[in-house]
This record gives structure tokens, C-alpha cells and sequence, in this order.
């Protein structure tokens, strides 16, 4: 199926129709304007400035061990998360939305994210939707009865 320039494959379009497409939607998504949010490893440096502990990273070191190591230092690595998220008041992307409405139906999204912010249920907001489910890891629904 094709729509607009992009060709779309049949087991795609079956997928969302039957009700099985879950989308996976990364970090990425919420980096571009108008969300603005840094991406995780532009997040683990101004944790660190703002901490003013100084921490230098370990060769290879992930973004999350880098974390575990300010906080074990008592960096307030999660309050200091929180205020540089929020300072830029970040608004849902375009891309928020047009991932919402590729279902049919809001009750039927299906997206799964490793995103911290809540920009995928302001976005819903702004279609109207009414609020979906919403869950958290460790608590997951068996993949074929999640919705949300």
C-alpha cells in the first residue's frame, strides 16, 4: 500500500488492522523541537556538572553506570534529572502524535518506549484521545493482553 510517497508492506498494514502492531518508539522520538530533551548521554554530563562532583567517565563506560556511580556519591542524579527535563517545558513532537494515529482506534495503541517523559500522553491530549493505559517495568501485561 502506498500513501503519499512511502510504501507501506502488506504485513504492516494487516498488523494494524488485526490489531497485532506494537511500535517501539525510542528516545529519539522526544530529542527534536518542540520536546527538546537531551539524549541520555547529553543527560548523564549535566547531571554531572550540576552535581559539581566533577566525575570523569570510565573509558567505555555506559550512560547508566556513569549514573549508578554519581548517585552512589550522592549526586541527587534523579532530582537533578527532573529539573533539567522540565526546565525546557517540553511540548509533544509531531512524532508523538502521527505515532498514536497510525491505530485505528485509541483504545487499540500498542507503543512501547523507553522513554522517561510523558509526551507520548500529551500528545494523546491534544488528539483528544481519552487516557489510555499507561505501565511501568517491572509491572508488564503478557504481551497479547497489553493495550496502551
Amino acid at each position: 500500500m502506498i500513501l503519499g510517497n512511502v510504501e507501506f508492506p502488506r504485513e504492516l498494514i494487516k498488523a494494524i488492522q488485526e490489531g497485532r502492531l506494537v511500535i517501539f518508539a525510542g528516545a529519539g522520538i522526544s530529542i527534536g523541537p518542540p520536546a527538546n530533551l537531551p539524549n541520555f548521554k547529553q543527560l548523564a554530563s549535566e547531571i554531572n556538572r550540576r552535581s559539581q562532583k566533577g566525575f570523569s567517565r570510565d573509558q567505555n563506560e555506559s550512560d547508566d553506570f556513569f549514573l549508578d556511580r554519581l548517585d552512589k556519591a550522592k549526586a541527587k542524579v534523579h532530582t537533578l534529572a527532573v529539573q533539567i527535563l522540565q526546565e525546557k517545558n517540553p511540548q509533544p513532537a509531531r512524532l508523538h502524535q502521527d505515532l498514536l494515529r497510525v491505530y485505528p482506534e485509541p483504545q487499540h495503541i500498542k507503543i512501547v518506549t523507553t522513554n522517561f517523559d510523558l509526551l507520548f500522553e500529551e500528545a494523546a491530549k491534544t488528539l483528544s484521545y481519552q487516557p489510555f493505559k499507561t505501565y511501568q517495568a517491572p509491572a508488564l501485561p503478557p504481551g497479547e493482553c497489553s493495550e496502551g
